[in-house]
């Protein structure tokens, strides 16, 4: 039975004979993408553990690519070592997280625009609800919708909801 020396000797051979810097493989684990920035890679019969950011630096900044399981990706040789790979490319993305992730995902701009525009549609329909309302009221009550009407329109007098765009074209999805 072959020793553990003679076993990393045999895998680090191996890697140099073949993989010759690079090696293209499928990604078989990606579990611990997120929490440790890590990705388990198959070549041939062999898996190796490869690094998703190319700075590890113990921190959540920065872009964290997470290839989805199944994909082919492209590992280089990670300086000096043999077995040490870092993921430069990949086939398929499940996800792309921006700093840690911890703002949430990006906005759907048009489901966002559709959603405010809804809410403004509402609005303006009490806004053009509200004085007919006070003048329901009627002036013989103790509440003068005439009087009242005429405040609330001279209050929303020039106003009005704009949506503006709100769409960054520097990071796209």
């Amino acid at each position: 039975m072959a020793t553990t020396e003679q076993v990393r000797q045999a895998l680090t051979d191996f890697v140099k004979k073949h993989i010759a810097g690079g090696f293209v493989g499928i990604v078989t684990d990606n579990a611990d993408a997120v929490a440790k920035g890590l990705v388990t890679v198959k070549y041939d019969d062999l898996e190796f553990t490869a690094r998703l950011q190319s700075v590890s630096n113990k921190t959540n900044n920065g872009i964290l690519p997470v290839p989805a399981t199944g994909s082919q990706v492209f590992c280089a040789s990670e300086g000096n070592s043999d077995n040490a790979f870092i993921v430069v490319a990949c086939a398929e993305l499940e996800k792309i997280i921006f700093n840690g992730g911890t703002l949430g995902g990006l906005v759907k701009l048009q489901e966002l625009k559709d959603n405010l525009d809804s809410l403004k549609q509402y609005v303006e329909a009490i806004h053009n609800a509200l004085p007919a309302a006070f003048n329901a009221i009627g002036a013989s009550s103790s509440a003068n919708g005439a009087t009242g009407a005429a405040s609330y329109q001279a209050a929303m007098a020039g106003k009005n909801i704009q949506l503006k765009d709100m769409e960054n074209t520097k990071i796209l999805h």
